[in-house]
């Protein structure tokens, strides 16, 4: 009787060791699983503001350049076939 007691006794103490391991496991995974999402979501957030700031960039440069230099081509082509007319 007394050896079953003592088996019984070493076996729900491991049991209660690998339970406890298996917790601390879980809640490790978890908490990696969770630094991964926000790692993922941080590259994805920091994209996203990348790819509008290139767009407004993009829009910035042609409103201030490409448009302003296209216009002043434009006008010079105007004025030059004005002065050849008269």
């Amino acid at each position: 009787m007394l050896l079953a007691f003592t088996l019984l006794l070493i076996a729900a103490t491991f049991a209660a060791i690998s339970a406890f391991t298996l917790a601390t496991l879980l809640v490790l995974c978890a908490i990696a699983a969770a630094f991964f999402l926000a790692i993922i979501a941080t590259l994805l957030l920091a994209f996203t503001l990348l790819l509008i700031a290139a767009t407004f960039a993009t829009f910035h440069f042609m409103l201030t350049h490409w448009l302003d230099d296209t216009i002043t081509v434009w006008a010079s082509y105007d004025f030059s076939i004005f002065c050849i007319e008269f």
